[in-house]
C-alpha cells in the first residue's frame, strides 16, 4: 500500500512514489532544474493521507513516544511499511535501535529575562543534526536495493552519511570542497568513505556529485536534491512538539546555508498544522553569516544573484542555496 505521493509545489503536478523511486528521479520531471551556481528548481515534496491520519490515534501515539523515535510513525515517513507485520520491509528492526536519535535534545538557557532553548543534536550517532536525513536516505536505499550512496558536503553531512553507511554496510562516496576543515575530513575518512576533494567550492562539489552520481547510478543524498533530506530533517519539528507537549515555541532561530534544515522544520510544522495538532505555525527565522547570506538577500530583493560565499561558519557556507525557494517560503 502506497501511503504517500510526491508533488511539486512549483507546477502543482503530482507523481506516484513508484514512478519517482523506481526511476531514481529526484527533481520534478516536469519543471525540475539543477543548474550550476543556482538554486534548484522543482524540488519535490512528499505528502501523506493527512485526513486518514487525523482520524487515527496519531496524537496519542506521539504523546506516548519519546523524542527521536520517528520510526514509531510510519504513516508520516516515505518508507515502505508492512502494517500487517508492523515492520519496514528489508530493514532489520535491530538497525533502528542502533541508529536512535537523542531522546532529550533540548537545553534550557537563560539570557537576561528571556527563556531560551537550544536544540542539541550532538548526541546523535555521528554527533550531527544531519543524521536525521542520512538515516532516512540510507534506509530508502536499502529498500530500493541500492548499496552505494553519494553526497556533496562541507563536512557534517558527509561525515553523517559516511558513518550511517558504515553502520549499515553501505558504500559512501563523499564530495567535499578543498577548504574542508581537516577535522571533518578525518571524520569522513575514519568511517571508511571514498572521499573526493574537489578543487573548488561547496557549490562545485555539489554539481560534480550530481554528475558523477548520475553516471554511476549512486543513490544521491545531496541536500534538497533528494527530497528525503527534507523529510528526515522535519523530524525535529515532531520532537519539539513532543518535548513541549504540544505547545511549540513562538520563534525558532535556525542556522541556514542550503536552506534544508529550515525547510525541513517548516515541513514538519506544516504537517502538525495540517493534522490539527497545532493552531498556528511558529515563526522560523533564518540565521546566516554576513559572508554567506544568499537567503537573506533573496528575502529582501525576491531575486537570486550568485555571489561567492566565505565564512568561518563553514557548515552554512553556500553561495547558491539549493533549497532557497522553500527556505524563503518558510520565513515569509
Amino acid at each position: 500500500m502506497n501511503h504517500y505521493t510526491y508533488y511539486c509545489p512549483s507546477c502543482q503536478k503530482e507523481f506516484s512514489k513508484n514512478f519517482i523511486e523506481e526511476n531514481l528521479i529526484y527533481l520534478c520531471p516536469a519543471c525540475g532544474k539543477a543548474e550550476r551556481n543556482k538554486p534548484l528548481e522543482g524540488v519535490l515534496r512528499i505528502k501523506y493521507d493527512y485526513e486518514k491520519i487525523r482520524k487515527s490515534d496519531f496524537k496519542s501515539k506521539i504523546f506516548n513516544s519519546l523524542p527521536g523515535s520517528i520510526w514509531n510513525f510510519p504513516e508520516i515517513l516515505p518508507l515502505d511499511f508492512d502494517y500487517n507485520k508492523n515492520v519496514f520491509p528489508e530493514i532489520d528492526f535491530a538497525l533502528l535501535n542502533t541508529l536512535t536519535l537523542s531522546t532529550n535534545p533540548i537545553i534550557k538557557l537563560k539570557f537576561e529575562n528571556y527563556n531560551l532553548y537550544a536544540f542539541d543534536d550532538t548526541r546523535n550517532p555521528t554527533f550531527s543534526y544531519k543524521d536525521r536525513a542520512s538515516i532516512l536516505v540510507a534506509f530508502k536505499a536499502i529498500q530500493l536495493g541500492l548499496n552505494k550512496i553519494s553526497a556533496a558536503s562541507t563536512g557534517n553531512a558527509g561525515s553523517s552519511i559516511a558513518g550511517i553507511c558504515a553502520r549499515l554496510g553501505l558504500e559512501a562516496n563523499i564530495f567535499v570542497p578543498k577548504t574542508i576543515p581537516e577535522s571533518k575530513r578525518i571524520q569522513i575518512q575514519s568511517y571508511g568513505a571514498n572521499l573526493f576533494v574537489v578543487d573548488g567550492t561547496y557549490d562545485d562539489a555539489f554539481d560534480l556529485c550530481l554528475e558523477v552520481s548520475s553516471k554511476k547510478k549512486w543513490f544521491n543524498r545531496n541536500t534538497a536534491f533528494n527530497p528525503l533530506t527534507i523529510e528526515g530533517k522535519k523530524s525535529a519539528a515532531y520532537d519539539i512538539y513532543i518535548l513541549f507537549r504540544g505547545k511549540v515555541p513562538e520563534n525558532i532561530f535556525v542556522p541556514a546555508g542550503d536552506g534544508v534544515i529550515i525547510g525541513g522544520l517548516y515541513k514538519g510544522f506544516l504537517e502538525l498544522f495540517e493534522l490539527k495538532l497545532i493552531e498556528k505555525l511558529p515563526k522560523l527565522i533564518a540565521v546566516q553569516s554576513s559572508g554567506s547570506n544568499a537567503i537573506v538577500r533573496y528575502f529582501k530583493t525576491k531575486k537570486f544573484k550568485f555571489k561567492s560565499a566565505e565564512t568561518i561558519a563553514d557548515s552554512i557556507c553556500a553561495a547558491a542555496p539549493r533549497n532557497l525557494f522553500m527556505a524563503y517560503e518558510a520565513i515569509s
